[in-house]
């Protein structure tokens, strides 16, 4: 306390006031700035978590259209064979 009375009688009572004043200021700003961020950072995690669920949703289509190509060939495959043996019936008789 000793040091902002030597201050004030010395004349720089309005230094520190201004100094103050500044620092809560910058304070304030910072504050600002930092709310700002953590609200983009809160978007960005959201946007992160929404990509990576339909990434999830891609990759189990893929794995689906996979499995139903397996079918189709295999399907292909039976009735090919469905027919070599019906024409092997026929030429038998």
């Amino acid at each position: 306390m000793l040091t902002v009375k030597l201050i004030h009688d010395l004349g720089g009572g309005s230094v520190l006031q201004k100094s103050r004043g500044e620092a809560r200021e910058n304070s304030s700003d910072v504050r600002g700035r930092v709310g700002g961020l953590e609200v983009e950072n809160r978007r960005l995690q959201k946007q992160k978590s929404e990509l990576v669920a339909a990434f999830k949703k891609q990759l189990r289509l893929i794995d689906i259209l996979k499995r139903q190509k397996a079918h189709v060939e295999a399907a292909k495959m039976l009735a090919f064979s469905e027919e070599e043996f019906v024409r092997a019936l026929e030429w038998g008789s």
